[in-house]
């Protein structure tokens, strides 16, 4: 890949040279995307700091409030927890309303809910999280404002209301303009929480919210599978396998999970992937097939390996570590053997 940083310099010299503020600092932060994408991330904070007083200068106050909020991502990526990413981040949301950019103002506050949600600060997240909900529907995201409210709903799972969650994603769902794909997101996260509030209630759903889109399983399968949603379709499958599981349905649940699998290997989705092997990887366990569930696993310890490189395989492994000292040694060790065995034969 051409290395598109020379050039990029060239430019910021010749606008620098031409006393021409704005060019010099859209240039300095096309420099800044590409410091980041070859991983020069304190060149990337450097060119994207001077980009941001340089908009200043010229009363740029929209393209400053995004060179701030650059910013404030990559300096938090460079120090974890900072207190001048922070700062930049508050720049760029004064910055914003100052604009009026809506957009720009949904994402910093979305960054903010994020923020609060790592530090448990649950009620700060739930109430920044609405603030984002309303901005993305003003500005006809329908995307945005529901994965917003399914969040909400998130937090308040987290807070131990699991009623008050049902109500809010069945109540963003009535008149969500939101594309096929996060509607059923949203549907399948009402079907769990449906169940949650029953269990929180000795069984009992409150009649307001009974029956309100929390339809079944094979219902948003069936769904997904039409609208040629392959990422809905695994998570789904994904439920199934592990409803499966519960009840005892083994061979079902591995059938499910490895749909998942399929569906994940098809979209490079890393996170599905891992969990359908999981999955398999259980209902291999409770049938007995030890060297099933240890195939499984290897083979997705490769797969991640080669889609995401050497670390991605390290969760994998220490499930496999697990496994060793759950079973123990001798058990472990035969079933080890007859996988090399298998692979050997193959």
């Amino acid at each position: 890949m051409n290395d598109p940083r020379p050039d990029l310099r060239s430019r910021v010299a010749a606008e620098r040279a031409a006393q021409n503020q704005v060019g010099e600092a859209r240039a300095l932060a096309e420099l800044a995307t590409a410091e980041t994408a070859l991983g020069a991330l304190p060149e990337a904070i450097a060119a994207l700091d001077r980009a941001a007083q340089l908009f200043a200068l010229a009363g740029r106050t929209a393209e400053e409030s995004k060179a701030r909020y650059g910013l404030s991502m990559l300096v938090w990526k460079q120090r974890p927890g900072s207190t001048l990413a922070v700062k930049h981040l508050e720049d760029s949301e004064t910055l914003a309303r100052r604009a009026g950019d809506l957009a720009l103002l949904a994402r910093v506050l979305d960054r903010r809910a994020g923020m609060a949600l790592a530090a448990q600060a649950y009620a700060d997240a739930a109430g920044l999280l609405n603030d984002v909900a309303a901005l993305r529907g003003s500005i006809g995201d329908g995307d945005g404002r529901l994965d917003a409210i399914r969040r909400m709903a998130t937090v308040a799972s987290l807070m131990g209301e699991p009623k008050r969650a049902f109500e809010l994603l069945s109540e963003g769902l009535v008149d969500a303009a939101a594309g096929a794909g996060e509607i059923l997101r949203a549907r399948l996260e009402l079907n769990l929480l449906a169940r949650s509030a029953r269990s929180a209630q000795t069984g009992e759903l409150d009649a307001r919210f009974a029956g309100v889109r929390a339809e079944p399983l094979s219902v948003l399968l069936t769904d997904a599978v039409a609208a040629g949603d392959r990422s809905g379709a695994g998570y789904v499958r994904l439920q199934m396998a592990a409803d499966a599981n519960l009840v005892k349905r083994h061979e079902k649940a591995a059938a499910y999970a490895e749909s998942a699998r399929l569906d994940a290997l098809k979209l490079r989705d890393p996170t599905l992937y891992l969990l359908a092997c999981l999955s398999i990887a259980e209902a291999r366990e409770k049938l007995g097939d030890l060297i099933g569930v240890l195939t499984v696993l290897f083979t997705c310890k490769a797969s991640l390996q080669d889609l995401l490189g050497e670390a991605a395989g390290k969760p994998v492994l220490g499930v496999v570590e697990s496994l060793e000292k759950r079973w123990g040694q001798a058990v472990f060790d035969e079933a080890l053997a007859g996988y090399r065995a298998r692979v050997a034969a193959s």
